[in-house]
């Protein structure tokens, strides 16, 4: 069984299961993890930078798209109004 103590889980001496690691090898696996889930929140951050630049493209040429057609429909109506005059 194990029990939290402080920072570090200790093992509960009830003869079962495996031993607790040693402070030693706690650090060890400690700065593994720090390590992985270093690199996880790292690929997580590129992710969401490669998908944030896609959503921005893409609304630069939504915006680009209804310009155009405000400036297309301004034209038309200012030649309606020209030739109803």
């Amino acid at each position: 069984m194990i029990s939290a103590s402080e920072h570090y889980a200790t093992a509960v001496d009830d003869g079962d299961g495996i031993p607790a690691p040693t402070p030693q090898d706690q650090d060890v696996i400690l700065e593994a993890w720090r390590e992985v889930l270093g690199q996880v929140l790292q690929e997580r951050d590129n992710d969401c930078k490669q998908q944030l630049r896609a959503i921005k493209a893409e609304s630069l040429a939504a915006i680009a798209e209804l310009r155009a057609n405000a400036a297309e429909i301004r034209s038309m109506m200012e030649a309606m109004i020209e030739s109803a005059r």
